[in-house]
């Protein structure tokens, strides 16, 4: 009887811990919610499927909240980012097209914060619209189809094309998405969506979580500045022994690089490109010393020299937006967020007025 009895106390020991558990996060949920921590994303996400890739929907309105920002994106009538969601008519005015990755579309900024959007301010006087096609985690080849399939069918052409290169984006530039699916317009790995899908309901609906979750993330972005901890795909983006030293996927790249601006001269549109740096190189020689590496075995100047010597024997417009970023990240100007390696508002303005700049000062607008 006594063993009997014990086995039910046992057993009802983890019932109440968990009764207990659940009355305390529905007190953090009321009292967040009456404080007004809502969760982070109260609505679907910004993505459709398309084909074994994705591209952003048309006409969104979203909210995301993270711990190092918070911003609207807003996707107009072609399913481009934009400053509101609105109908877009573009046959009656010149216009400019963006094209790239995370970057470009302005990860953790509004629009308006954004360089394109900064860009795009700046044409506002002169009559001409900007467009900006970036969508985050896009390759070269999921951009360039995105591109063509909106001029072909479009009657006006843009008359100059800003390719954005970073140098992951050059680097994955022969990838394509695999095991990609959509749900609710979030993007998930076809092999285990569900889990990830999970957290996404809970982020959702639940301030609790959000709550609890953006707490642990701080507490690693404290953490993590203390120790040295680069991703292993980063170090061979730069390394002098990645694939990118190899000459032969160098003219692979420019093979690329020659197809895009064939494209572009068809349609009769003038392709410019912008080098964009991670601002994280701009520390990676002491990092790599803190890990006991070589900083002779990486060359973080690497693709910015490519495009630049590239551009020259091409005749093509390159900005190079590097040595303004520097200068500010050499007077300690904070030029990324927190816990996220995308460029922060002042960033975005830098590089937005920078090429501004170039554009009135090299470029005829047209």
């Amino acid at each position: 009887m006594t063993s009997i009895n014990n086995f039910k106390t046992y057993s009802e020991k983890p019932i109440i811990l968990l009764v207990v558990i659940l009355f305390c996060l529905s007190l953090l949920e009321i009292g967040l919610r009456i404080m007004g921590w809502m969760p982070s994303n109260m609505t679907d996400g910004i993505f459709v499927q398309h084909g074994t890739s994705y591209r952003l929907g048309k006409n969104i309105e979203k909210l995301t909240q993270w711990p190092s920002f918070s911003y609207v994106t807003y996707t107009d009538s072609f399913g481009f980012r934009d400053k509101k969601y609105a109908e877009r008519n573009i046959n009656e005015k010149p216009y400019f097209v963006f094209l790239g990755a995370s970057a470009v579309f302005g990860n953790g900024v509004n629009y308006e914060d954004s360089f394109v959007g900064i860009f795009a301010d700046s044409l506002t006087e002169h009559g001409i619209e900007v467009l900006n096609l970036a969508v985050g985690g896009h390759n070269f080849a999921d951009q360039e189809a995105l591109f063509i399939d909106f001029t072909k069918n479009i009657s006006r052409k843009p008359s100059k094309v800003f390719l954005c290169l970073n140098p992951l984006f050059i680097y994955n530039f022969d990838c394509k998405h695999q095991n990609i699916i959509v749900k609710n317009g979030y993007l998930l790995n076809e092999k285990a969506w569900r889990t990830g899908y999970i957290r996404l309901i809970l982020g959702n609906i639940s301030s609790a979580y959000c709550f609890i979750r953006n707490n642990i993330r701080t507490l690693h972005a404290k953490r993590i500045k203390s120790y040295v901890n680069i991703d292993s795909q980063y170090l061979l983006m730069y390394s002098k022994h990645g694939k990118m030293h190899d000459s032969n996927i160098i003219k692979h790249f420019e093979g690329y690089l020659q197809r895009f601006e064939q494209y572009c001269d068809q349609i009769g549109s003038t392709p410019i490109y912008v080098y964009i740096p991670v601002i994280d190189s701009f520390s990676l020689n002491k990092n790599l010393l803190k890990l006991g590496k070589d900083p002779g075995d990486y060359d973080v100047s690497f693709y910015e020299k490519f495009l630049e010597r590239y551009c020259k024997d091409k005749k093509i417009t390159f900005l190079n937006p590097k040595p303004i970023l520097k200068d500010l990240y050499d007077k300690g100007i904070p030029l990324k967020f927190i816990q996220d390696a995308h460029y922060n508002q002042f960033a975005n303005r830098a590089v937005g007025e920078y090429i501004s700049n170039q554009i009135f000062l090299k470029e005829k607008i047209d």
